[in-house]
């Protein structure tokens, strides 16, 4: 992705490049309990920079992390914002959607607890069947894609991951509360509604947005 069409998308939606702002701390050593205080201090230094700065941003965060990753995430936000149900960007709720999405991803791919690596199997056995020990591994390049944050959001109705300690444990050493998977799941609810009333779908949008994102497939 280029400055000149980093710059088009700071435009078109300033929102969805809080992403940027949040991964470049996405892996450092924040305290469980400080991570939310950060995302709220990065957002507000965020309206105060010019858009060849957050451009810069998007650069350095790529050196961080895996360029799929972070589109993946956009792409996501990309598709609810296409939906209609992203929250304003200066609604708390809209920092903590991102810090929930990026969090999410890293328990999927990170986490070793045994019970938090079944439980997401088992979720995209759900989706893929017998292809789910490959799904899982394609995570690994791909990111969290819509596809697999759907098994994971409708896997999680009939078998919550806060019903059993440790499941809620594994999702809270990544600082992901059951208050910020409710968010998520309201939003993809009402995003696949929307979209489903006008003939698209989840999987279908996030695939046209994730083409205009870094990391997409060349």
């Amino acid at each position: 992705m280029t400055t000149s069409s980093v710059n088009t998308m700071l435009k078109q939606n300033s929102f969805i490049v809080l992403l940027a702002i949040w991964v470049m701390f996405w892996q450092l050593p924040f305290p469980a309990a400080e991570s939310e205080m950060s995302g709220i201090m990065i957002a507000s230094v965020l309206h105060h920079k010019e858009q060849v700065e957050m451009a810069k941003v998007v650069r350095a965060a790529r050196q961080r992390t895996p360029a799929a990753h972070i589109g993946s995430v956009m792409a996501i936000l990309g598709t609810f914002n296409e939906a209609g149900v992203l929250p304003p960007e200066h609604d708390p709720e809209a920092n903590q959607l991102i810090h929930t999405l990026i969090q999410l991803q890293s328990v999927v791919l990170k986490s070793q607890s045994p019970a938090i690596r079944e439980w997401v199997l088992n979720a995209l056995q759900v989706q893929s069947g017998d292809s789910a020990e490959h799904a899982r591994e394609d995570l690994r390049r791909t990111g969290l894609t819509m596809e697999s944050l759907e098994a994971f959001v409708d896997y999680g109705q009939t078998s919550s991951p806060w019903d059993r300690p440790e499941l809620s444990d594994g999702f809270h050493e990544y600082n992901v509360r059951q208050e910020h998977w409710r968010l998520l799941q309201k939003i993809l609810v009402t995003a696949r509604e929307q979209l489903r009333a006008r003939g698209e779908t989840l999987s279908n949008v996030f695939a046209r947005q994730r083409r205009r994102m870094p990391g997409a497939a060349q």
